[in-house]
């Protein structure tokens, strides 16, 4: 197989953490490498200063997968001329703003990427979104269900109301394109103009990139939460990626009791991962913060 066909069936998917989160961003990987066992597999990492140890974890998981496995030290782009912040507010941190580099860290041989957020696990084979690629331009993704609602949100991003707004959880991007159109240097320009935003990376890139973003099947980007009751629950039974959206994790100690949707798939993914004997996150003081909005509802 040449090297320009090996690269067209090899899926390359992109996971991006900081210090705090590279176990997470590990079992995401993991997910990918179980649920596509039989699939040509290539793990992409961008590192805001993951541990040593989990680093030489996940690149451990993906040589006994037979899979391939890079990782990129992204600090010295994420100080650069736009200083941005490494805490962004609670939820936040800097590490979201990796992808705005994709084009330039991946090699330029690499014509396609999915990218998932390291709170997302796969549960299905990969390979019909990632055939998907033959028809997106730029970017496709899933809308997101609670954001798409907020009209004033999306006009004040200079979005028409009636537009899209897309969750970027779960992206599939075409880098080539992305590379030669220079939407890195667009979206952060985009962002250098604006002080605050409801979801930063987000936001720009429905700001810059809703023209050309395609709508992708819900499955590929299930939330555990929907504005409509009972509909997160439902839709899990076709899931193909698990999004565990919002400030409670489950990896966070009371997540099955304050939440519990996919707690079970998340289980069974960290128990499948290097990472299966780690002790849940536990913060008095967001349990009871979680635990008094509970009541309250």
């Amino acid at each position: 197989m040449d090297e320009v066909n090996d690269h067209n069936n090899t899926m390359h998917i992109v996971c991006a953490a900081d210090a705090n989160y590279g176990a997470y961003a590990g079992i995401t990987l993991s997910s990918v490498l179980n649920a596509n066992a039989d699939e040509r597999i290539h793990l992409h990492l961008f590192s805001d200063g993951v541990n040593a140890t989990d680093v030489t974890r996940m690149a451990r998981m993906a040589c006994r997968a037979g899979a391939q496995f890079s990782t990129y030290d992204i600090k010295q782009k994420l100080e650069g001329p736009l200083k941005l912040p490494r805490c962004i507010n609670a939820y936040y941190s800097r590490t979201m703003y990796s992808r705005l580099f994709l084009s330039n860290l991946l090699s330029q041989e690499i014509s396609q990427a999915i990218y998932l957020d390291c709170d997302v696990i796969c549960v299905e084979n990969s390979r019909e979104l990632w055939s998907f690629g033959e028809a997106v331009a730029l970017l496709a993704a899933v809308r997101d269900v609670w954001v798409d609602k907020r009209q004033e949100h999306k006009a004040s991003l200079g979005m028409p109301v009636e537009s899209t707004y897309y969750n970027s959880g779960v992206l599939l991007i075409n880098v080539e394109a992305w590379r030669r159109n220079k939407v890195g240097e667009l979206l952060l320009d985009f962002l250098s103009q604006r002080e605050t935003f409801d979801y930063p990376d987000q936001d720009t890139i429905n700001g810059v990139l809703w023209r050309e973003t395609v709508e992708l099947p819900r499955r590929w980007n299930v939330g555990i939460t929907s504005p409509i009751p009972g509909d997160a629950p439902a839709q899990l039974k076709t899931a193909a990626n698990i999004h565990f959206w919002g400030g409670v994790k489950p990896w966070h100690f009371g997540y099955r009791v304050l939440i519990g949707t996919g707690a079970e798939s998340y289980r069974k993914a960290k128990a499948a991962s290097p990472w299966r004997w780690r002790l849940p996150d536990f913060h008095l003081g967001r349990l009871r913060r979680k635990i008094r909005e509970a009541l309250s509802t």
